[in-house]
């Protein structure tokens, strides 16, 4: 079987997911300080929730 990314059995949240590199969010996230303050949720988990 082809081991395409673009496999119509995943979920459609994965396969967004899989064009959004956690690295590019926090590197967004520290360059803005946008972690600043968090404790728990970080605004990876807060994208992935928004999308979800």
């Amino acid at each position: 079987m082809n081991k395409s990314k673009n496999f119509s059995g995943h979920p459609i949240i994965k396969q967004v997911l899989n064009f959004i590199s956690p690295k590019d969010i926090y590197r967004t996230a520290e360059k803005h300080q946008s972690d600043k303050y968090t404790k728990k949720f970080t605004t990876y988990e807060h994208l992935v929730t928004m999308i979800f």
